[in-house]
């Protein structure tokens, strides 16, 4: 979990124009990587696998529930452009 949270915090910390519009479900977030691990990895537990391999599912969770769910908004985009 506090991984999970962790990843949050480095995504919104190197895109300052992301927010979150509602609150998140950490418990949906880990569920989600421990299926996509489970699929990949069906013989293996997901909380005895490599950090750096679980890091990876969790990611990816966090990318498809929060950004691709729409939960995530651009709150600022003063900051951005496209040089």
């Amino acid at each position: 979990m506090i991984e999970t949270c962790m990843l949050m915090a480095t995504l919104l910390e190197r895109n300052p124009e992301l927010e979150f519009t509602s609150t998140c479900n950490i418990d949906q977030i880990i569920s989600r990587a421990q299926e996509d691990f489970a699929r990949d990895c069906p013989t293996e537990d997901f909380y005895a696998a490599r950090p750096e391999d679980t890091l990876k599912y969790l990611s990816h969770s966090i990318t498809v529930l929060l950004v691709s769910d729409g939960e995530i908004s651009l709150a600022n985009t003063a900051g951005c452009r496209v040089q």
